[in-house]
C-alpha cells in the first residue's frame, strides 16, 4: 500500500525435506533490515538432530505491523566437509632423501578456493607433521624429505573433522643420478632451470650432462648440455632449458661415468659406462 512500517517480526525456522520443524526463533524490530545470528548453544540443538550430509531447508517468515505476510525458503545441506583436496606431486616417485614438494589444492562446496584455511599433513611414517594455511588461490605447498620407504600423505584441517585428502608417496630405488625441475616450462621460448645430482657412488668423467628433448611423436627437438662441478665433495649439473615448442616433451639426460670404487683406475669398457637418467 506504500504505508511506511512501524514494525514487523519475523521468524527464523530450520525443517526437514518433509517440512518438520527442527529450530524456530522469533525476531521482532521496528526496522525493516535484520541481523539474525545464533550461538554455539542454539547450533548444538540443530546439529543433535541432524546427521552429516542431510538435507535441510532454512525458512524466513516475516509479517509486518500491517499484517502483509511474505517468506523465503533456502535449500540447504548438512555437511560434516565443507572443503574438498586434491593432493598433486612434482615427480612420480623419490629415492632416498630427496626433498619431496606436494602441492595442496582446497575448495569449497561452490568448487571455489578456500582462501587462509588451517591444513596439517602428516606422513606417520617419517613422522613428519606440516602445517600450512592456503594462500589467496586456496593453495599450500608442503615439503619434506623422503625416507627408505614408500609413504602415505594425510590432509587435515582443525576446522573439520573428517579427513581433506590422502596420497601415496612412491619410492623409487637410488639411481646413480637424479634430476629436479625447478617448474615446467608455461609456453615456447619460456625456460626452465635443471639441477642433476650424482649418487656417491658415481663420478663422472665428463665435464657435462647431455640433455635431449623429444616432443610427443618422438622427434628429437633440442639436443643441448649442461655443465657439471663440483660443491661440498659432491657432484652437480645445473643449467636452464628453454621450450621449442607447445605440449609435453620428453627429457632424457645421460654422461659418462665411473664407480667411485675404479677412481684411479685406467679407464675401459669395463669401468666406463653411461649414466641415464
Amino acid at each position: 500500500s506504500g504505508a511506511e512500517m512501524k514494525s514487523s517480526k519475523l521468524v527464523f525456522s530450520v525443517l526437514t525435506l518433509d517440512k518438520e520443524e527442527l529450530f524456530i526463533k522469533d525476531f521482532g524490530s521496528e526496522a525493516p533490515v535484520y541481523h539474525i545470528s545464533l550461538g554455539q548453544e542454539e547450533l548444538g540443538v540443530i546439529r543433535e538432530k541432524l546427521t552429516p550430509e542431510t538435507a535441510l531447508k532454512i525458512k524466513f517468515a516475516a509479517t509486518d505491523s500491517y499484517g502483509q505476510k511474505s517468506e523465503i525458503i533456502w535449500d540447504l545441506t548438512y555437511t560434516a566437509r565443507p572443503y574438498t583436496a586434491v593432493l598433486e606431486m612434482d615427480k612420480d616417485a623419490y629415492p632416498p632423501g630427496e626433498k619431496v614438494q606436494i602441492l595442496a589444492k582446497v575448495v569449497d562446496l561452490d568448487k571455489q578456493p578456500a582462501v587462509e584455511i588451517p591444513l596439517i599433513l602428516e606422513v606417520s611414517q617419517l613422522n613428519v607433521k606440516k602445517e600450512v594455511q592456503t594462500d589467496a588461490r586456496g593453495v599450500a605447498v608442503f615439503e619434506f624429505t623422503m625416507g627408505p620407504q614408500t609413504v602415505e600423505a594425510v590432509l587435515r584441517s582443525p576446522i573439520m573433522q573428517p579427513v581433506l585428502a590422502k596420497r601415496i608417496i612412491p619410492y623409487q630405488s637410488p639411481k646413480p643420478m637424479s634430476s629436479k625441475v625447478s617448474e615446467p616450462p608455461k609456453g615456447v621460448g619460456t625456460k626452465t632451470s635443471i639441477t642433476v645430482t650424482f649418487d656417491p657412488e658415481y663420478v663422472p668423467i665428463e665435464k657435462i650432462i647431455h640433455l635431449d628433448m623429444t616432443d610427443i611423436s618422438g622427434a628429437l627437438v633440442v639436443a643441448t648440455t649442461i655443465p657439471i662441478y663440483k660443491k661440498d665433495n659432491k657432484y652437480v649439473a645445473r643449467g636452464q632449458v628453454t621450450a621449442p615448442t607447445w605440449g609435453s616433451m620428453l627429457v632424457n639426460l645421460y654422461t659418462c661415468a665411473i664407480r667411485k670404487e675404479n677412481v684411479g683406475k685406467p679407464l675401459s669398457p669395463d669401468t666406463v659406462g653411461f649414466i641415464l637418467y
